[in-house]
C-alpha cells in the first residue's frame, strides 16, 4: 500500500504542475481536469492511510 500511496503522491505532483501550466495559458478544461485529478488522488491517499492505520 505504501508504494501505491507514493505513486499517487507523484501523480498529484504531476497534476499540480499541469494545473499551473493550464492556469498560465487560461486552459479552462485543463484547469478543471487537473483540479479534479488532484482531488481524486488526495481522496485515494486519505482512504488508503485510514485503512492502513
Amino acid at each position: 500500500m505504501k508504494a501505491e500511496i507514493a505513486m499517487w503522491k507523484e501523480f498529484i505532483t504531476v497534476y499540480t504542475t499541469a494545473l499551473a501550466e493550464a492556469e498560465k495559458y487560461g486552459d479552462v478544461g485543463g484547469i478543471e481536469w487537473n483540479k479534479h485529478m488532484i482531488h481524486f488522488y488526495t481522496e485515494k491517499i486519505d482512504e488508503a492511510e485510514k485503512l492502513s492505520a
